[in-house]
């Protein structure tokens, strides 16, 4: 059987698709390594959305199953995708290891066999591939995770003293939940200074007013926006060092110098999308790979504007998508 679009990850890219193809009764498959919202099952215990629920609902019918301005736990998100995924045909736990062409469909090699489709579309997202910097190494004996692998306070064992590299978003976040416990020292590392967010009234005034907010930025910048440190990690940022230059054993040393033994590190140091080891480095415009005809792409940063890696960019972005394949599919019917 050759499916009319095979979609490539079952997080809120890959879902909210199908859900538009089907709206416009094109049939899908999704396969998925892992299980439905993989990426937001294995967020941080103490994480969840930092917009409102009307930014965040990924189809205008959903709005009513929340307060519009109701922050989301990470789990809810789950379970809001699972809600969604009902009806859609979906394989868990199946990987792609590679797509080939073959004629006027492609190939989608999986774990559990092949698929065959006329399109494909990697919607993968942004939380999938986890990045660490490659620094000189010598026999090391402290531990190193990076954020995705970070749960809550039993993630980091029986370590006293914890570097956390990074100065987006993710490493605040784990700076104000560990900082509070006493009996952690803390210190950070970055390249360059940090840049803070607004405090709690300016940013609570961006959520009420995101929209306007959204427009605005994206007449500055429209594709691809840099998110701060949360404003209530900026007391607790006092143990500072510049970027590591090498780990020996236990003992980091920077490029300024000092040197100071860890147990461990914590890498907040984000993402890097997976299509490329998939497919290999590619050019996209309007969704389309320009290498690979027929093959897309979804919710990946600066894709289409600034928003298109978040759940408001990605709701845009499902029924733009859509739109363009139908179009492919009633050209090929005529």
């Amino acid at each position: 059987m050759i499916h009319e679009v095979a979609i490539i990850g079952a997080g809120p890219s890959g879902i909210s698709l199908a859900q538009a193809l089907k709206e416009k009764c094109i049939s899908s498959i999704i396969l998925e390594m892992g299980e439905c919202g993989n990426s937001w099952a294995n967020m941080p215990d103490h994480l969840g959305t930092i917009t409102f629920w009307k930014s965040n609902c990924l189809r205008p019918k959903d709005l009513t199953m929340n307060k519009q301005n109701k922050i989301s736990k990470a789990s809810e998100i789950v379970q809001y995708l699972q809600y969604m995924a009902k009806g859609l045909d979906i394989r868990f736990s199946t990987k792609v290891e590679s797509i080939t062409k073959r004629e006027s469909h492609y190939i989608v090699m999986t774990s559990s066999g092949e698929i065959e489709a006329k399109r494909v579309v990697l919607a993968t997202g942004y939380f999938y591939n986890p990045f660490i910097p490659d620094f000189k190494k010598e026999n090391v004996s402290l531990k190193e995770i990076h954020f995705a692998e970070y749960k809550n306070r039993a993630s980091v064992g029986e370590a006293k003293n914890i570097l956390v590299v990074g100065k987006g978003l993710s490493a605040g976040q784990i700076i104000e939940e560990l900082c509070p416990h006493e009996d952690l020292d803390i210190s950070i590392s970055t390249r360059g200074d940090i840049k803070f967010g607004a405090n709690d009234f300016l940013s609570k005034m961006t959520l009420f007013l995101l929209p306007l907010f959204d427009l605005l930025y994206g007449l500055v910048s429209n594709k691809k926006m840099i998110v701060p440190m949360g404003y209530g990690a900026k007391k607790y940022v006092k143990n500072r060092f510049p970027n590591i230059a090498k780990i020996s054993e236990k003992r980091v040393f920077f490029s300024n110098g000092d040197s100071r033994d860890f147990d461990l590190i914590i890498y907040c140091t984000g993402f890097r999308s997976v299509a490329s080891k998939i497919l290999g480095e590619d050019k996209i415009i309007n969704f389309e790979s320009q290498k690979n005809e027929g093959v897309f792409y979804l919710g990946l940063e600066g894709l289409r504007n600034f928003k298109s890696r978040f759940l408001r960019g990605i709701r845009e972005d499902a029924i733009a998508l859509a739109s363009i394949i139908e179009k492919k599919v009633k050209g090929e019917v005529r």
